[in-house]
């Protein structure tokens, strides 16, 4: 068995391509940014509304199919709901950082957060739950309590990118580099002696 993790689209998300400020983007402060799903038990709905009382001075941004799920709805928190994949470079480059209010249960610590990968390629610094799948990614700072995740927000907000340590790291973990893993891997199992050993004698 052979394991290959999330990888990105580097033809859609590229921190050196320009893009226009989404009309629906709110201005003003720094922001948060969200993508993904806001439904399953994994979501942790109480760390998303602790985060926007804790940093008023913020704003929340929260790309996903939002019907009313949220228990508040704090001025700074924004939901603007779903997007074409295409367009979620333009929004990812508004944010000072990217999180996932996620809880730490047996399904998220078996999931690799393929919006992590987007992320990064669009050179944003990541606060995530502590999750297996996570350690060593750069620039994901994991958190094991909803007091470990907030105090990640201040550090991440501070943080200094290194352009060329991203590029390394999406250039290894692009949906390209991934085939050829896979190919190389077919390759293998190609090549390789796959027959029985049938000891002498039987």
């Amino acid at each position: 068995v052979h394991l290959l993790p999330n990888a990105v689209n580097l033809h859609i998300f590229n921190a050196a391509t320009s893009h226009p400020v989404p009309e629906d983007y709110p201005a003003g402060k720094q922001s948060l940014i969200y993508t993904g799903a806001l439904w399953g038990d994994w979501f942790d709905w109480k760390l998303l509304i602790e985060i926007c009382h804790q940093y008023p001075g913020l704003n929340v941004v929260m790309v996903g199919d939002y019907r009313g799920q949220s228990p508040e709805h704090p001025l700074n928190l924004y939901f603007l709901g779903l997007k074409p994949q295409w367009s979620l470079p333009a929004y990812l480059a508004q944010a000072d950082v990217a999180f996932i209010p996620w809880k730490i249960n047996q399904i998220t610590k078996a999931t690799s957060p393929l919006k992590v990968y987007e992320y990064l390629a669009m050179g944003k610094p990541v606060v995530a739950p502590d999750l297996p799948p996570l350690s060593g990614i750069p620039y994901v700072l994991r958190s094991k309590t909803r007091q470990a995740f907030s105090g990640n927000i201040l550090e991440a907000l501070t943080l200094q990118i290194d352009p060329a340590e991203i590029d390394r790291f999406v250039s290894q973990n692009s949906w390209n580099a991934r085939l050829d893993q896979l190919l190389s891997l077919v390759e293998f199992m190609k090549t390789a002696d796959r027959s029985p050993k049938i000891p002498p004698g039987e």
